[in-house]
């Protein structure tokens, strides 16, 4: 859906066409050359990433867009981060956004005691949602006239050319992903 471009009042006495947009999982708020700063992004969860936060008037713009018929964003993927935490999910030091937005994996944030706890916590989360395979060699079946890798194993009607190793079937360690 197109841009929409709708009334906003910024302050009692200044009152600025504003263009309001579906932007991956977020609104891109436009509220023109005039307006400093021009572009804002407001999530789903009503919130600026600017620092009014929800006191922002591109949350008020994107109300209206929505009541004026405007295209809602779509639903963030598991794992997607849409505000930073106020402490570390990890060791609950305080934790802030560092004013960067990922495509697909929304607000980075960081910890004041390990600038890695957002990368570990993030890929706490996609492991959560992918977990790694349990097959150290997966089994190799003909499915549908082609020879493939069945990393969710054999299925029904399945031609197995070669049964696949568990990952607990091998001694010594196994991989740790947590």
């Amino acid at each position: 859906m197109p841009a929409v471009q709708i009334k906003t009042k910024l302050s009692p006495r200044l009152t600025d066409t504003t263009v309001v947009q579906v932007a991956g999982y977020t609104y891109k708020v436009d509220f023109g050359p005039g307006v400093q700063p021009r572009f804002h992004t407001v999530l789903k969860t009503g919130c600026c990433v600017c620092t009014l936060g929800a006191d922002c008037p591109a949350v008020e713009a994107v109300r209206d867009y929505r009541k004026a018929g405007g295209e809602q964003a779509p639903e963030p993927p598991a794992g997607y981060c849409a505000t930073a935490p106020q402490k570390c999910p990890l060791c609950g030091a305080k934790a802030y956004a560092t004013g960067l937005i990922h495509p697909q994996k929304g607000l980075e944030w960081a910890c004041s005691v390990n600038s890695w706890h957002y990368r570990q916590q993030h890929l706490k989360l996609v492991l959560q949602a992918h977990p790694p395979s349990p097959w150290r060699f997966p089994p190799v079946v003909v499915r549908e006239g082609r020879q493939v890798n069945a990393w969710q194993g054999a299925q029904p009607g399945d031609s197995v050319l070669y049964p696949g190793v568990l990952e607990e079937e091998v001694p010594g360690r196994a991989l740790n992903y947590g």
